[in-house]
């Protein structure tokens, strides 16, 4: 079945990637329409047969956020809080259209939770995360900041930056790791680009379990200009 879906996370995932978006559907006038869930915007990750179901990156390293993207669906194949996956055609990903980033397209996407994923903090513990029902939002940031920190990398003993990103949302502050490698890229390039934009939207991602722990990605980055 052929689905539509606005591109809102392309974010490393082990050395390969997690891609995810909002479905759509096309308008016989030109445009698209927001597909939902009652009053939520519809999500889907696409994901391959692998153990963890990361896409592979030479197929989706020039995918940007906001791409319009086409995919060939084959099953629905939600795993516990996952609802969002989707086996897929690997050879049928493409792009076809660009949405242009604005607050108005934006905020029809936003979540109305409250708190992400149940709670306000960095993570859910693998006790509680059956009680989450998904594992993509969508939220408008505030006062965003990019704290980059230099650690030794353990196996390859090379020296690396992580990027994490702090911002507020409903008055609660928030600390993520940032997956977003295209962010990343043009943050080292232009450590401004958050002050320079007019709002910045964060696709907030559940992770895989680790140590007990699912913890919450910043696996899209969107700059409003």
């Amino acid at each position: 079945m052929k689905t539509l879906f606005v591109c809102l996370a392309n974010s490393k995932k082990y050395i390969e990637r997690c891609i995810a978006g909002v479905v759509l559907t096309e308008k016989k006038e030109g445009g698209f329409r927001i597909e939902r869930n009652g009053e939520a915007a519809k999500w889907v990750r696409p994901i391959t047969n692998s153990e963890t179901g990361a896409i592979p990156e030479t197929l989706v390293r020039n995918l940007q956020l906001m791409d319009v993207c086409e995919i060939e669906l084959i099953k629905e194949v939600p795993n516990s809080y996952q609802s969002e996956n989707v086996w897929f055609d690997t050879k049928s990903l493409k792009k076809i259209n660009k949405i242009i980033p604005t607050e108005e397209k934006l905020n029809r996407l936003v979540t109305k939770e409250t708190i992400l994923f149940g709670n306000t903090g960095k993570a859910v513990s693998t006790k509680k995360v059956h009680q989450v029902g998904n594992s993509l939002l969508l939220v408008k940031a505030k006062n965003p900041v990019v704290q980059a920190t230099s650690y030794l990398n353990d196996v390859t003993e090379i020296e690396s930056i992580k990027h994490r990103l702090q911002f507020q949302y409903m008055d609660v502050e928030y600390d993520f790791p940032i997956t977003d490698v295209h962010f990343v890229n043009h943050f080292t390039g232009n450590p401004y680009q958050l002050k320079e934009s007019k709002a910045i939207y964060v696709c907030v991602s559940l992770g895989m379990e680790h140590k007990g722990w699912h913890y919450k990605l910043a696996a899209g980055i969107i700059s409003v200009p």
